[in-house]
Order: structure tokens, then sequence, then C-alpha cells
């Protein structure tokens, strides 16, 4: 029995033993750090132009770049009573993961209450967590 205990004592020190050299080769102090991920960083959102008539259509530009080179992803918000292109029906002031920083943006047909202008938002995402956004008012003429 003696023996025995010996032994699984000598294979224990001697396991150890090489996990101590293993990371003092490799390197087991250092700390590992996960990549950063930045976020997307919109230059200027512009409308063209910059203030319409009830019904009349406009673009917005939202020109963004992202500092890690990833593939950048639009969402679409507006409000007032106007449509996106693209949007469905069921939901025409948001259109959600496009590829295109430029949109069409139809004025509402008449204005139900005292609203000036209308306000377009931009959200630019990354896909990996990161994201930036912006707001551009577009003036209704009555």
């Amino acid at each position: 029995m003696g023996t025995k205990m010996i032994y699984k004592e000598n294979i224990l020190r001697y396991a150890s033993t090489i996990l101590l050299l293993i990371c003092l080769i490799f390197g087991c102090n250092e700390e590992t750090t996960a990549p950063v991920n930045n976020d997307p960083i919109i230059t200027s959102i512009v409308a063209f132009p910059s203030s319409v008539n009830l019904a009349d259509s406009f673009a917005v530009v939202c020109s963004a770049y992202e500092p890690d080179d990833d593939s950048l992803f639009y969402d679409w918000f507006c409000t007032s009573g106007a449509r996106i292109s693209g949007a469905e029906p069921s939901t025409p002031s948001f259109l959600y993961h496009t590829r295109e920083n430029i949109r069409i943006l139809y004025a509402p047909d008449s204005i139900i209450s005292q609203i000036d202008s209308i306000r377009v938002s931009c959200d630019v995402r990354d896909g990996k967590g990161g994201g930036h956004s912006a707001d551009i008012f577009v003036r209704i003429i009555e």
C-alpha cells in the first residue's frame, strides 16, 4: 500500500512540474484580451431638399465609416406621418437592416396637428454590436 501511495505522489509531482514548465515557456501569466470592436462613425446626415411641401419626396444621405472596416447596416426611422421608400406598408415609417446609406422619403399628404417638420433618424450598425445614430429635420412647407 505504501509503494502505491509513493507512486501516486511522484506522478502528481511530475505532472505539476511539467505544468509549471509549460506555463513558464508559453507565458501562462499573460492575459489575453478580446479584440476591440469600434463603433461606426457617422460623418454627416443631409436631406435634399431640406424643406418640402406636403406629399413631396426627398432624399436623406447618411455618410458613415467603420474604423474596423466591418460591413455597415442602416436602420431608418421617420416621424410626422412621413413614409420611407422600401418600407412595409404596415410600418411605413421604419426600415431595418438595409445596406444603402441613402433613402427616398415622402412627406405626409396632410398635416393632422401643428407639425412643422419631419424627423429622420438613421442608425448605423456594424453587425458586431457597434452602432451610431444621427437625426435630421426636414421642414414642411404648407
